[in-house]
């Protein structure tokens, strides 16, 4: 079998035997065309506009960055006070989906559209 038909084959079923994300459901900036990319397809100039002014907004605005703050701290006092191992584990995912969502929001913030 080839590789491609594997990883197209892996790809099918993770996505809707499991309901996981794959590959193509990540939203990533193409740089030749200058356009965000979400389920393998290319997102148009005024919806790319569009998001990254909403990921700059969101970026800026110090009651997101409050929020973002408090959930590190529970999550952080999870992983250090927790009394068994599934509550420090709990702690560590959420400080990654924390940190996850920082970085995907000022990596988007970032891009140069103009």
């Amino acid at each position: 079998m080839g590789n491609w038909l594997r990883k197209k084959l892996q790809n099918f079923v993770f996505k809707h035997l499991y309901h996981g994300v794959v590959d193509v459901d990540v939203m990533v900036y193409d740089n030749k065309k200058k356009l965000l990319v979400h389920n393998g397809k290319h997102l148009d100039y005024g919806t790319t506009q569009l998001i990254v002014a909403q990921a700059q907004q969101m970026h800026d605005m110090k009651a997101l960055n409050v929020i973002f703050e408090d959930m590190k701290s529970l999550a952080s006092k999870k992983v250090f006070e927790g009394s068994t191992p599934d509550e420090t584990l709990a702690g560590k995912m959420m400080l990654h989906v924390v940190y996850t969502i920082q970085k995907k929001i000022y990596n988007i913030a970032r891009l140069p559209i103009k």
